[in-house]
This record gives structure tokens, sequence and C-alpha cells, in this order.
């Protein structure tokens, strides 16, 4: 999946709890995880004050995020998942779908009847999860047929055609045209504002008649700086339908045809690809749409990237849920017992993605972590031919600890903090993981990025006499 970062402040609505400075009691419960029958241990706070101090999560600092691809929703747990990723959704998430606002259910609903749909969505990281702050699916009547390009306008009057990313299509009477926000503009107001605005941005949708692109709707965007892309001046998007010729060592999206170079980076989710493996999963999922940034190198068309939309596993891969039962690092092997199904020694690559309680972390550090006698649930992505492990997610159930900061040891990964339980003051070191998650005023932060005095959140769990931490945040 494809993940990239921007800036929009204002995002006032999602906000956290500050704890006061008096006396905090935790009270341990247990709940169903999302993805699998085991059970996590949260702790719930009771606050024993008058009132609640509120802060904003967004500021000026706050990075959200965005993802897109195939969208399904989970009425009961609250969340959807957007090209694999789970996005908590509350009363303050924006939900559009077809320029109408809704909730989860009216977004539900159209999901059931239109499968395979895809959205935007853009959220962000919390020490609880990630948070949906807007949702938004675009489905045209005739999204099979139509495709979009973005890039640098031209037009050619005597031929009634624009040029969108050097790409020309054909302007009917049928065409809708918008030029700087204005409906009902003709060819020649166009050509008027790209004659006054050189490199003018813009957008177009389009069909195919024949072997003839015919536009549907134009609309101007402004300087490119205006789209957010000024960093890559030269280069144009498209959106559509994806089929690949591995003899030219071309990708054609909609329509347009895109030259692949040693360069060109494809990929599907966090899924780096070749165009051979493209061409392989594009033969089991067919239909699969996605976008490429281009660059027109003189009359050739040249691919820069390629993002795949779509969820389906890759060619051969099964994904089963289960449980760890061993680890040998030494080996580089670990016994899985499959929820439904005989055990089985899967190999471990040194190319696995591997996480524990989504912290990243090597195959070693795993086999220490894993608490003794216990049997972890794992979510395991392999390729049954060679029981080769791709991606493995494992999931220790948690106790989650207010503290306060006294020290920082970054190069052995300790953090000492104070915690406070029932008036009750306790210094203890906690070993946070190599790749735990670390927020920091709504951003991912390195562990020496904390500093003493800081209040923080702590996910922990017991391992071999240590207290091991595999997510927290700064709460202020």
């Amino acid at each position: 999946m494809a993940l990239k970062q921007i800036k929009r402040p204002g995002c006032g609505n999602l906000s956290r709890l500050v704890p006061p400075k008096n006396t905090e009691q935790i009270q341990m419960k247990t709940i169903p995880n999302a993805w699998h029958r085991s059970w996590a241990v949260v702790a719930v706070l009771s606050l024993s004050v008058a009132g609640l101090a509120t802060q904003s999560w967004a500021g000026d600092d706050d990075d959200e995020r965005e993802v897109r691809g195939i969208i399904s929703v989970n009425l009961a747990q609250s969340t959807v998942n957007v090209a694999g990723l789970t996005l908590s959704v509350t009363g303050d998430t924006e939900i559009e779908v077809n320029d109408d606002d809704t909730d989860l259910a009216g977004l539900s609903a159209y999901v059931v009847e239109n499968p395979n749909s895809v959205a935007e969505a853009e959220f962000v990281v919390t020490g609880s999860g990630n948070v949906a702050a807007e949702i938004e699916i675009e489905d045209d009547e005739d999204d099979d047929d139509r495709d979009e390009l973005k890039g640098v306008l031209t037009v050619d009057l005597v031929n009634s055609t624009v040029s969108v990313g050097g790409v020309p299509l054909s302007v009917t009477g049928a065409t809708s045209i918008e030029v700087a926000g204005e409906d009902g503009a003709t060819l020649a107001d166009l050509d008027t504002y790209v004659s006054t605005n050189p490199g003018s941005f813009g957008e177009a949708h389009f069909h195919l008649e024949g072997e003839v692109r015919v536009a549907d709707k134009i609309e101007t965007k402004g300087s490119r700086d205006d789209d957010g892309d000024d960093d890559d001046e030269d280069e144009n998007e498209l959106y559509g339908l994806l089929s690949v010729d591995l003899s030219q060592r071309t990708v054609t999206i909609g329509s347009v045809l895109l030259a692949v170079t040693p360069g060109t980076e494809i990929e599907r989710g966090n899924i780096q690809m070749s165009l051979e493996q493209l061409a392989q999963y594009l033969q089991a999922n067919p239909g699969t749409h996605g976008k490429g940034e281009y660059r027109v190198l003189g009359k050739e068309f040249v691919a820069r990237e390629i993002e795949v939309y779509g969820t389906g596993l890759p060619v051969g891969e099964v994904e089963v849920v289960g449980t760890v039962t061993a680890v040998n690092a030494g080996a580089r092997t670990l016994d899985f017992s499959p929820a439904n199904g005989q055990p089985v020694t899967l190999s471990v690559p040194v190319s696995a993605e591997l996480e524990l309680n989504g912290a990243e972390l090597s195959l070693a550090d795993l086999a220490i972590a894993i608490p003794v006698g216990v049997a972890p649930a794992a979510r395991v992505h392999y390729d049954p031919t060679n029981l080769a492990i791709r991606e493995l997610d494992v999931t220790i159930p948690v106790t989650v600890a207010l503290a306060r900061v006294t020290d920082v040891n970054a190069r052995s990964g300790v953090l000492t903090v104070v915690t406070n339980n029932q008036g009750r003051s306790r210094t203890e070191k906690v070993t946070v993981l190599a790749g735990a998650t670390i927020i920091k005023r709504g951003k991912v932060v390195r562990l020496k990025d904390l500093r003493q005095r800081d209040r923080v959140r702590i996910n922990l769990f017991r391992s071999r006499n240590r207290k091991l931490s595999p997510e927290l945040s700064v709460t202020r």
C-alpha cells in the first residue's frame, strides 16, 4: 500500500484527554482484538477529578496521512479498511460519497451495493491507532470506461483538442470545461486562460470512442505549485484500468501507454513489485485500477511510479491466522499453529517483514520478546510452495500505563519512568523495542526525541523479567 505525508492544519476535531496531575486509578479490563480471537488487556482510566481538560490533537506540527485503495467497512468495530490499513471512525470523521455527506452506516450500505469501491482517506496516527479524519468515495457511473489525467495544459483551437500532460483529448459540445472555478467555460475561454497563464496545471476525465480519447470534463487547477507538486515540475498523473505488455516493457493505464524503465517504481500498498510480478497480479486480479506518475520525453511517456489499487495477495500467497508456538532464530524458522489446520514450520527469510504489536523487529528480537510459555496470536502471509514467510504480525496482550519520563537512554533503548497507582509512585525501567511506534505531538518520533518530565502513555508487556513496550505516546 502506498502512503504520503501531507500537512493540514485545522484538524482540531480530533482530541485527546490530558490526565490531571492528581491521583489516577487504573482499572484493568479485557477487550476482543479486531482481527483475531485472542484478548488484549488494556487499562481504562478512572480519573477522580471534577472535569477533564482537552487539548487539540492537531497543530502546526501535526502530520496527517493519506491512503487510497479498495475500502471495506466494519460497523460493529466502527472501522474501515482502506488498501489493507484499518482506520477507526469517530463522530468527528467526515464521510462523503459522490459529493454527498453520510455516516458510517450509509458508507457501509454503499460499499455493500458497490463492492471494490475505491476510497481516499486522510487519517492521524495517535497513541491508540489510526483515526480517520476524512473518507471520500467518488464513483462515477461510467468509471469502468472513463479515465483521469493530471498535467500541464495546452490547447489547439483549430483541431478542438486539449493536451493534458502531453496526452491529446478531443473536445466536443458535450465536454464540460471549468476555468478558474467557473463552470460553463468554452474551449476559447480555456485557450485564453492557458495563454495568459503558461504552464497551467489541469485535470481531465475522458473516455474512448474507437481509438479517440474524448474529454468528458476538463478543469484548471492553477499552477503546479497550487496542486502541491512543486517538486516534480515535469511530472504528470494518470488514473485508470491497468494492463501490462511484458514483451514491450510497457504498462497501459486506461488507454495511455507508459514505458517502464529500470528506474520505474511499482508498488501495491507497501509491496514493491517488478513488472513481471505486476503482470501476474493483474492476471489473478482482473479489473485492477491504478495511478501512474510519468514524464514526457519527446513523444514517449515514461513511467516514474506506478501505484496499484487493490488488496489482493501476491500470486500464490496465502494468509493464515493462528498462534506462534516456537521461534528458532538460529535456523530462521518458527512453528505456527493455524486456527483451522495442522501446525507447520515456516522459514523466515531475511527480507520478511516482522511486527510485534505494530513494532517492526528482527527475528532474533522477536524470539527474545515473546514471553516464555506464551503462544501469541499472529497473522502470517506465506508462500505454500516453499513455506517462506513474507509478512508476520504478532500480537501480545498489553497493559497500558500513564507515567512521567525521568531518563532516556536512546543507545540502550531503555526509558526510565515514574508511574503513579493509587497514590503510590514507582520508578520502572522499560525497554522500548527498536521498531516501536512513538508519537509526540501527532508525529512519529524517535526515542531520543523524548524529554525528561514528558508524560507518556505506554503499552507494556513482561518478558524474561523485563518490561517491553511496542508503542507509546506523549500525552503532554
